[in-house]
Order: C-alpha cells, then structure tokens, then sequence
C-alpha cells in the first residue's frame, strides 16, 4: 500500500473525529499554493474576488487560509499533503525541493 492509499485509508477510519479533512496536491510549490489558495477561498466561504491567476490574490487566499488554521480554539482539522515526494532537506542538495 502506498502513502496514498495509506492516507485514504486513514481518513476512512479517522475522518470523524476531525471537523475538516483537507487534501492538498503538493508535487510542486506553485500547485501547493493554489491549493492552499483554495483553501483560504473555502473557510471563509467567500468564492468572489479576483482570479487565483493574480499572484496577489492568491497570496491573500493562502494568509486566509493560514489565519483559519491557526485560530485558537480550531485545532480538529487535518491537512493532508499529497505527491510531497521531494522535500528540501537540509544539508542535501536538491535543485527541485522546496519547504
């Protein structure tokens, strides 16, 4: 079983017990921050505004989502980093990593 598969069955026997299950793809940093983009768009149930294609925009929507995560008596969510295959690791060089 891969780590997928391992979080999909993780979130089947567990998934109760959080109040939000967010899944984000983070193969890349650009696709981490859409998804966290989108995130900050669904917390704060507000789908208005400019297009995540405006850098700014975008930006804002991942501090939404960073406030709504770190609000202190909202601590029964998971966040589930998908594809996050090559991290950037200290003292391991690695042109494609990012943190």
């Amino acid at each position: 079983m891969g780590k997928t598969q391992l979080s999909m069955q993780f979130v089947r026997k567990f998934g109760d017990s959080y109040s939000a299950v967010f899944w984000l793809n983070a193969k890349d940093e650009a696709t981490v921050k859409t998804g966290l983009a989108k995130l900050g768009m669904e917390v704060t149930e507000d789908g208005t505004g400019q297009s995540l294609s405006d850098l700014r925009e975008e930006e804002r929507r991942i501090q939404q989502a960073r406030q709504w995560l770190s609000r202190p008596a909202n601590e029964k969510w998971l966040v589930i980093y998908d594809n996050y295959d090559d991290p950037h690791l200290p003292e391991m060089p690695n042109s494609t990593g990012y943190d």
